[in-house]
């Protein structure tokens, strides 16, 4: 199954992801870095990037890798903790990023977007090595604030025109964002 799967997107963990483990299908996530967003080019500080994806995504209005639409505490929430557990690794936020999508239960391996040489190098070195349950705990608590944010709100309302009676209930827990090695 291929889906768009990163530490900015965790959707498919709904349930994309306890669909496959019961049917026992493998998950392959594409856009693990979010467009760019979880390479270590992006900084609050800096304000809209002039080139790349994210860029071209501000320029045609498309809200998959906006900057405006992405741009928010939660996802500067996030990428603090990915920039910390990189020093502390001595890896790359792209590298930090990757490994734990592939740490994830299910996932057999990530499609990368690689558009130059020195990147492709960078993105396979994410290989190489693994982060530790405690840095993937993290990574994990980090958005954990958000859906203990959303699990305040009882019902996701859809926009179809359906009534709202009909909404969906969402629940959040630790449960469902267990790493390989807990899984094992």
């Amino acid at each position: 199954m291929q889906a768009e799967y990163s530490l900015l997107c965790r959707t498919p963990e709904w349930e994309l992801f306890p669909v496959c483990e019961e049917e026992k299908i493998a998950y392959l996530p594409w856009s693990p870095l979010k467009g760019g967003w979880l390479a270590g080019r992006i900084k609050r500080s800096q304000g809209p990037p002039t080139e790349g994806r994210v860029s071209w995504a501000q320029k045609i209005g498309w809200q998959e890798t906006n900057y405006d639409a992405i741009a928010n505490e939660h996802t500067w929430a996030v990428l603090d903790t990915v920039e910390a557990i990189a020093k502390e690794t001595g890896r790359t936020q792209a590298q930090v990023s990757l490994r734990w999508a592939m740490q994830r239960p299910g996932v057999t391996s990530v499609i990368i977007g690689a558009r130059t040489m020195q990147q492709l190098a960078d993105n396979l070195a994410a290989a190489e090595f693994s982060l530790t349950d405690e840095q993937m705990a993290r990574l994990n608590e980090v958005w954990l604030r958000i859906c203990s944010f959303l699990s305040l709100l009882t019902t996701i309302a859809p926009t179809s025109g359906v009534p709202t009676s009909n909404a969906i209930p969402l629940q959040f827990s630790r449960s469902n964002l267990r790493t390989r090695s807990e899984n094992s």
